[in-house]
């Protein structure tokens, strides 16, 4: 079994994330393929990725399957207020699971931030629980 991951508020397809979250970037385009960059350096096909959320804003043109396709890993999310893709039965399908919240416990766990220096941001959902452990050594992600 591979890695497990967790994070949140990427974001993809947000125009307006760039300047609420002073994301170095100029445009949504830039900002969208140095995150798949980024993913796809740290995680690879078998390792599992939870998205606590806020995945994916982009609706036009059906480009949601395409970028979930473009990203290494099964993606389990966990749905947040952002997530405008969830009506495209493609893009539904490009992921492992989708639920509203879970109760989630293990030991090997690694945190994949790639979209805020500060760190990650947990939901504020109160039945939302995570009892993990997690390697310090993942958070070089932006050396």
């Amino acid at each position: 079994m591979g890695k497990i991951f967790f994070t949140s508020d990427l974001h993809f397809g947000h125009e307006n994330v760039i300047g609420f979250d002073n994301r170095p970037f100029s445009s949504v385009e830039e900002m969208d393929a140095e995150l798949i960059k980024r993913w796809n350096e740290k995680v690879s096909a078998g390792d599992l990725v939870y998205v606590l959320g806020d995945f994916i804003w982009k609706t036009r043109n059906n480009d949601a399957p395409a970028l979930l396709n473009s990203l290494n890993g099964q993606k389990y999310l966990i749905k947040g207020n952002h997530d405008r893709f969830l009506h495209n039965a493609k893009a539904i399908a490009a992921l492992a699971a989708v639920k509203d919240y879970a109760d989630i416990s293990n030991t090997a766990t690694y945190y994949l931030v790639i979209a805020d220096e500060q760190g990650l941001q947990m939901p504020q959902r109160e039945q939302f629980q995570i009892d993990i452990a997690f390697a310090v050594d993942e958070f070089d992600f932006f050396s």
